[in-house]
């Protein structure tokens, strides 16, 4: 740690991180082997096996907690400055924490679902046609959600390499795709470190970022396909502000290929291009993405059903940890029922069907006033572009995604690094991301496994912070402390405001 942590300070926070993650580590393998081996045994199955019992998660949950606190308190108070270290420099000082990330085992079956399609694939069957539990396997057993594929052939493409292991041992397969997920995390920081290390405090941005508790936990530990995600928003984005275009909306469609959400970014994309009459350019991108459905279209998508696939289908009309969520929570409560007992029984479903789609609309019209902001204001820039589609994504998680799950806000990150001046879609997004992974593993969403208070509460952690700083937080240059702050760590230059 004597690189990239010389002070000694530093040096005790490194220390004390490096124990508590040495004890997280332990139990997350303790807890995977006690799912594998109780499912393995045939004593109890996916649906009846407890690992998610509270006490068990909110022990491991503070620890991630105690973690998250650790790295803020280094990302805020730590002085030390960073200018001169090349990648490898970084990486011989933050090894043990990709280690310990690497050896810990996932919490969540989305591992075992990604392995299930990738030995469909090896089999001959489509899994974007044939759903996982359509398919025998030594896997089957840990499968949860009994669906077709919802995730793109980028993805698939690596499902099927870590599949090949399978056969030798599943927890193979496991560490095969966690090892996959790592190296595309290592690629992903150093896309950062190499994009704004010549920047005052762009070292240490860039070891913010591999070091960050959140993506090491969901993109390695996890093992989460969001991570593929990350590759392909630094790419693009990197490459629009650079002005290559071609290359951006290829970056933009190898995203949608791994996971379908970035499809959310060519519309602002082809804007600008027509904004600024780049006529080629635009004809270009037009037949690539012709190109690439096509392609698809005739191969591992052939129907409409496959392509529904793609949009998560499984989740349906569920809820987690969004709003629509604390809404459920606020219209099922025995309060609600004591005083409106008709209304427990007529109106419910259609208050909840009606607020999903109320948010889908909004989101609708705020994307666009984003599209007609891009193409009416004359100084619109790249720049901009690329920090409007950081807003858009954050807005659709954080207000019309009922489905929320922790590691979704880990493709908020990229956008984080590379756009510093945007400082309140940095704060704001920041916030997001990290009190909603706080929130889930320590206290869960709604009336988790009997303990309905830490769950309803965790539910309103995990979006009304973010939506707090979003609606109010400009008003914080009321306060000079909080500027001074900023100004300190090199995020406002002196000669600036903090904008209103």
């Amino acid at each position: 740690m004597e690189i990239a942590f010389k002070n000694l300070k530093s040096k005790i926070l490194v220390i004390i991180a490096l124990a508590i993650a040495t004890v997280f580590c332990l139990e997350t393998l303790a807890r995977g082997y006690d799912f594998y081996t109780s499912i393995v045994s045939g004593d109890q199955t996916v649906e009846d096996v407890d690992i998610s019992n509270y006490p068990s998660r909110f022990r491991i949950g503070s620890q991630y907690l105690v973690l998250t606190v650790i790295y803020l308190i280094w990302l805020v108070r730590d002085k030390q400055k960073y200018q001169g270290y090349d990648f490898l420099d970084i990486l011989k000082s933050t090894w043990v924490f990709l280690a310990i990330a690497f050896i810990g085992y996932p919490f969540t079956q989305d591992i075992y679902l990604y392995l299930q399609y990738g030995l469909m694939a090896i089999n001959g069957l489509n899994p974007y046609l044939s759903a996982s539990g359509d398919f025998a396997s030594v896997l089957s057993p840990f499968i949860f959600w009994n669906q077709t594929s919802t995730y793109g052939p980028i993805s698939q493409i690596f499902f099927i390499i870590s599949a090949a292991f399978v056969p030798v041992s599943p927890i193979l397969g496991v560490y095969i795709f966690k090892f996959i997920c790592l190296l595309f995390h290592l690629f992903n920081s150093y896309l950062i470190w190499r994009e704004i290390r010549l920047n005052n405090y762009g070292i240490r941005i860039a070891i913010a970022y591999l070091l960050n508790p959140l993506l090491l936990f969901e993109l390695v530990t996890e093992a989460h396909v969001d991570v593929f995600v990350c590759t392909t928003i630094i790419l693009a984005t990197t490459a629009i502000v650079k002005r290559k275009y071609v290359r951006g909306i290829l970056a933009i469609w190898l995203g949608i290929l791994s996971k379908t959400l970035p499809i959310i970014l060519l519309p602002l994309f082809f804007t600008l291009l027509f904004k600024q009459k780049r006529w080629k350019i635009l004809s270009s991108s037009i037949i690539l993405s012709i190109s690439i459905i096509l392609a698809l279209q005739y191969s591992i998508l052939p129907s409409v059903e496959s392509w529904k696939s793609l949009l998560n289908p499984g989740v349906g009309d569920l809820v987690s940890g969004s709003l629509h969520d604390l809404l459920k929570l606020i219209v099922n409560s025995e309060y609600v029922e004591y005083l409106f007992p008709n209304f427990a029984i007529n109106y419910q479903d259609n208050i909840l069907t009606a607020f999903r789609y109320l948010t889908y609309f909004c989101f609708a019209a705020y994307y666009a006033w984003v599209v007609g902001k891009a193409y009416w204001n004359k100084n619109y820039s790249e720049s901009n572009l690329v920090v409007d589609m950081g807003w858009v994504t954050l807005v659709l998680l954080l207000f019309a995604t009922p489905w929320l799950m922790p590691w979704y806000p880990t493709i908020l990150f990229p956008f984080i690094a590379l756009n510093l001046h945007a400082r309140w879609f940095c704060v704001t997004s920041f916030t997001f991301g990290v009190v909603l992974s706080c929130a889930f593993y320590t206290l869960g969403y709604g009336p988790l496994y009997g303990q309905i208070l830490p769950g309803v509460i965790g539910t309103v952690l995990a979006t009304i912070p973010a939506i707090a700083i979003l609606l109010f937080g400009r008003k914080i240059r009321q306060f000079p402390q909080f500027e001074k702050l900023l100004r300190s760590k090199g995020l406002l230059s002196y000669n600036r405001r903090i904008p209103n």
